[in-house]
């Protein structure tokens, strides 16, 4: 990633930067809210964008800014349609992270993002200029779709995504410890979102449907943070909402059979369990990592392959049933011991 510069557009009056990243360009205004400064790109997923900032407002301390991305291919015909979708369905994911982000500060949970601020400003990225098919140049010039993105402004954290940290010295020295130390971080960030919190007759809980490596940063100290909010399922009494998110391999089985009704904290139980399989496989060095990975043939302790088993368990009866029984387990893991393919 690297800065490619910075031009005044002349229609908008404003200050743009541009970012180049993995050979695409991202443009951004230079001062955002007239308060943050984008510095450069942290990392891009389905979740998003972030991006390193610098506010101007409190001694240019750094913060991370994140918003909502459209894949490029929506820009090939100059009046593409999904264009006004995306761009709603944004806003709608970034106004549902938010609200997320400030219910998981007042259930007290540690270890996620604090919210600073949220900022509504100019998008240049969805304006343009683009390219169609045929390579001529134009402008998406209804002001609608590009006046009003929403911008996070999170507390920084300075990491990578876990698969990349996973990879690492800091990590293989110590497999099983920091898969330990990882396992807790979601247990104990997780079971403050899946409690229920009573009201009146009603009540409140979430479950956040798409855990996965890239969802989740890594500190080069060993720390660990989630970082995509808006993928929470929300349930009430009548019901959950903003469900049908997840990512194929990390999605539990009872999900096709059983649809909303799935909606538990059994499925984070699932895919903590696939994604603690694929940080094991790559702190070892295995040459082929599967998400099924039983570790039958695997030097391993029988601790952690009990523990692996029960988490990923296709029978939801056979399955661990929340973050708290997990935690409860995690105390007896070991955190020494051979770890081969």
């Amino acid at each position: 990633m690297k800065t490619t510069g910075r031009y005044v557009d002349k229609d908008l009056k404003r200050e743009i930067v541009e970012f180049d990243y993995k050979g695409r360009k991202y443009r951004f205004p230079a001062v955002l809210g007239g308060r943050f400064e984008p510095r450069k790109i942290l990392c891009i997923g389905g979740f998003g964008i972030i991006l390193v900032a610098k506010d101007k407002k409190i001694f240019d301390r750094n913060v991370l800014i994140k918003t909502g991305v459209l894949p490029p291919h929506l820009f090939l015909h100059p009046r593409n349609v999904a264009v006004e979708k995306e761009v709603a369905a944004n806003r709608k994911r970034m106004e549902h992270e938010k609200k997320l982000l400030l219910h998981g500060h007042y259930r007290g949970v540690g270890g996620i993002p604090v919210l600073i601020d949220w900022i509504d400003d100019i998008d240049p990225g969805i304006r343009g200029p683009h390219r169609d098919e045929k390579g001529n140049e134009f402008f998406r010039t209804e002001k609608e779709l590009w006046n009003n993105t929403t911008y996070l402004a999170l507390s920084f954290f300075d990491g990578v995504e876990l698969n990349e940290f996973c990879g690492k010295d800091r990590f293989k020295r110590d497999i099983l410890g920091a898969s330990r130390t990882l396992a807790f971080y979601l247990a104990n960030t997780l079971e403050k979102f899946h409690q229920k919190q009573t009201f009146g007759q009603g009540y409140l809980c979430f479950v956040y449907q798409d855990l996965k490596p890239g969802n989740i940063l890594c500190s080069k100290e060993g720390g660990y943070q989630l970082i995509d909010f808006g993928s929470f399922a929300v349930v009430t009494p009548k019901g959950p909402s903003n469900t049908g998110i997840g990512t194929e391999g990390y999605i539990a089985p009872e999900t096709k059979k059983l649809g909303k009704k799935a909606i538990t904290p059994q499925l984070d139980v699932y895919a903590m369990g696939v994604v603690l399989k694929e940080c094991i496989q790559i702190g070892a060095g295995a040459k082929t990592v599967k998400k099924d990975e039983d570790f039958l043939n695997w030097k391993l302790p029988d601790p952690w392959k009990r523990f692996l088993a029960k988490c990923t368990n296709e029978n939801i009866s056979d399955r661990y049933t929340d973050m708290r029984q997990i935690r409860s387990t995690l105390y007896d893991l070991p955190v020494k011991g051979d770890v081969e393919p």
